[in-house]
């Protein structure tokens, strides 16, 4: 009577009452499988979040959370296989990206908890010690797929998780239970250890990750994951076994050991070790079946993908890792960028016509006007705007460009801070609103005071705590000019990757004695034949197969067809 009154008067928690026994935590868990993926992983998270609160026994508090973890494995799967929103053009679902790493955060830092209340006990407690080691690798785990989640997103993991994983490196360094293999869960599908999500924790941030794609990222998970048995961590260095040190007491992020610097105690060398074997035969077995091994097929990752991800890795941990051919300037400055395409297709196409004296006048400043104009330079003499007599000055030019681009509105550009230049590439920092950035995008840049564009491939990018991202551009050689390319209407009608259309904004460059076309991916393929149009005139032209495919855009060599030849 007494306890029914106490409990009448002192509540506690709201989920307390719902995982106080094993009837009523079922009930429970019943109802997180009527909820959509998201909510029902929501609301495991706010279990792991009020651990501190909700003041249930020790063993009690462990079935519970053993329970809603169990449950949580399957949504994590549902949305794991979701996470990429547009596979092609590697758009990360920003829902479910954010509810999982919410997830793992609150698991992580739930576990350790717990775990720090269960030091006391552990001594002659089998089955306590036993709980202690399945906990200490659920909390690893989670860690390490947190560090999955924000490579996605080229985000720092934060000081906070370096010195984690700090700790996590002198916990396995004195703590017999870090070499343990044991099942994670009730499936028994991935056996592991405190010592095994320690290195592939460490060899994804080894990783060339700010190069790769978010489905990259997600199948080098799978692959340390397959491969992680073979990985090394030591006290001592080894050239070839383990390159790579990680200083605790420094709680710094793991790095490449430089020769020459003193060993200390608190370091630990760690690298890929006869995993480097295994990954070249996968790179073997992946150029004679032309197939991506079961292992990351989870990933949804194409074949050429996975080929470079084991390039990059290769090249990355080999013994001479790929260096700088060129030095880097520190620059200052802006620059306007754009992206798209096709935006930056008629943003080039304002640039000539601002050098040939055009600009839009205030009553005719539309966009119906302005894609008019455009349209007009690819039609016949007959059609196309008058040219100027004389050639404008710079600042003239510049403000008939400017004239064009306040018709686009204030998102035509957006500024970017540059930070360091070298001959083949420029570094910028941004901060970076909408749209996320990613590897491989095609973007075009001019300096406030020019009306020259650049076109650049974005090779890296970082990314701190905050919205600011450190990105590395790639340039190109040649300057850009807009042009448009169609199907040759007498080939037969086929389907192509990019769609039913028959006409593409395309982008022409000239570099040395190369001509090449920029087109939106799948336009190009063996056997087409198409008909260029630039500034009113008609070619048939033939594409060379050597094609150059990234994220947004096919980049290949071309030839003008003679006119006897095209007959």
């Amino acid at each position: 009577m007494l306890r029914w009154i106490a409990a009448r008067f002192n509540r506690g928690h709201p989920l307390a009452r719902q995982l106080r026994s094993p009837k009523v935590l079922q009930r429970f868990i019943d109802g997180l499988r009527a909820r959509e993926p998201l909510a029902a992983l929501r609301a495991i998270t706010a279990v792991f979040d009020a651990i501190p609160a909700l003041g249930l026994e020790a063993s009690r508090l462990r079935a519970a959370l053993d329970a809603c973890d169990q449950y949580a494995q399957r949504l994590c799967l549902v949305l794991t296989d979701g996470l990429l929103e547009n596979l092609p053009k590697q758009i990360v679902s920003e829902p479910a990206w954010n509810t999982l790493l919410d997830y793992y955060r609150a698991r992580e830092r739930g576990y350790r908890e717990i775990l720090a209340n269960l030091q006391t006990t552990l001594p002659g407690n089998e089955e306590a010690y036993a709980a202690s080691v399945i906990m200490a690798c659920r909390a690893a785990n989670a860690l390490s797929k947190r560090c999955v989640l924000l490579g996605m997103t080229y985000a720092d993991p934060g000081q906070e998780t370096w010195t984690r994983i700090g700790q996590l490196a002198d916990e396995c360094r004195v703590a017999a239970r870090s070499v343990a293999l044991t099942a994670l869960y009730d499936d028994g599908l991935e056996q592991t250890s405190l010592e095994r999500e320690l290195l592939v924790t460490l060899m994804f941030q080894a990783a060339p990750i700010a190069n790769l794609l978010p489905t990259q990222h997600r199948a080098l998970d799978l692959l340390l994951r397959q491969h992680a048995q073979h990985f090394e961590i030591r006290n001592r260095f080894d050239a070839t076994a383990r390159p790579f040190v990680i200083e605790s007491s420094a709680n710094c992020k793991p790095a490449r050991w430089l020769p020459g610097r003193k060993e200390l105690s608190t370091m630990r060398f760690f690298g890929p070790g006869f995993a480097g074997s295994e990954i070249l035969r996968d790179r073997d077995r992946l150029e004679s079946t032309r197939k991506v091994p079961y292992f990351v097929e989870a990933s949804r990752i194409t074949v050429p993908l996975f080929r470079d991800l084991l390039d990059r890795l290769i090249d990355h941990w080999s013994l001479a890792p790929p260096a700088r051919q060129h030095r880097r300037e520190s620059s200052a400055g802006t620059i306007l960028v754009a992206r798209d395409l096709a935006h930056i297709h008629r943003l080039i196409g304002f640039s000539e016509l601002a050098r040939a004296g055009h600009s839009l006048t205030e009553h005719d400043a539309s966009q119906y006007a302005v894609d008019a104009i455009l349209r007009a330079r690819e039609m016949p003499a007959r059609s196309a705007p008058t040219t100027p007599s004389a050639e404008p000055s710079p600042a003239q030019a510049l403000e008939n460009l400017q004239s064009y681009e306040h018709a686009l509105g204030d998102d035509a550009t957006e500024p970017w801070t540059l930070v360091d230049s070298s001959n083949e590439g420029v570094g910028a920092e941004s901060i970076v609103r909408g749209r996320r950035l990613t590897v491989g995008l095609l973007i075009a840049f001019r300096h406030p005071d020019s009306i020259d564009w650049k076109l650049a491939t974005i090779r890296r990018l970082t990314r701190g705590n905050a919205a600011r991202v450190r990105i590395g551009l790639e340039t190109m050689d040649g300057r850009p000019h807009p042009v448009r390319l169609s199907l040759d209407r007498a080939m037969p009608a086929v389907t192509t990757v990019a769609g039913p259309a028959l006409h593409y904004d395309a982008i022409k460059q000239t570099a040395g004695s190369a001509t090449y076309l920029l087109v939106p991916p799948g336009v190009f393929g063996p056997g087409w034949r198409y008909t260029l149009a630039e500034k009113r005139r008609w070619d048939l032209i033939e594409v060379k197969p050597q094609i150059q495919s990234e994220l947004d855009f096919e980049r290949a060599e071309y030839s003008i067809v003679p006119t006897s030849m095209a007959a």
